[in-house]
């Protein structure tokens, strides 16, 4: 052990010893207006800290929850803000493709390849996830419907394909 650190935990032993036989002590003198003083302050101040630190523990815990409260509804707002902003941008470019005569004839003729080609080209220029959510060519037909105006015309018997 380093030289220096013995002598700071004997200075700091002795300095224990002191405190605990001069406590003795005033415990040993007979009763007197000096010890009742003593202890009734130190009782005071010893309550005082304990106050305060319970006060200062349900202070903080408030806080803290007003903090985490705080956070979560930052992040609502965050979240809200990109939902509406994705929803903005599904509906333009939604609009921009049913604006395509080439979409209209498609869903009129009910060429369910060629729409499932156009509809992929349009996602991957476009980088959109929106038109990818649906694989069925009933449901494409439902929502070009709706950007032209019209209502949307019964899914077209399944025909056999000739092999």
């Amino acid at each position: 052990m380093n030289p220096l650190l013995r002598k700071w935990k004997a200075a700091a032993l002795r300095l224990a010893k002191q405190w605990k036989a001069g406590l003795k002590r005033l415990i040993a003198r007979p009763r007197s207006l000096e010890r009742l003083l003593l202890f009734t302050i130190a009782g005071i101040v010893l309550f005082s800290i304990v106050a305060i630190a319970l006060t200062s523990l349900g202070l903080l815990r408030g806080q803290a929850k007003e903090q985490a409260l705080s956070s979560v509804r930052a992040a609502a707002h965050q979240t809200r803000y990109e939902i509406r902003r994705v929803g903005e941008d599904t509906v333009t470019a939604a609009r921009l493709l049913a604006s395509r005569p080439t979409l209209a004839r498609l869903v009129q003729e009910s060429n369910t390849l060629q729409l499932q080609l156009v509809l992929r080209r349009f996602c991957e220029t476009a980088g959109s996830t929106a038109a990818r959510s649906s694989t069925t060519p009933s449901s494409w037909r439902l929502r070009a419907s709706r950007f032209h105006g019209s209502r949307p015309s019964k899914p077209p018997p399944n025909r056999a394909k000739a092999s």
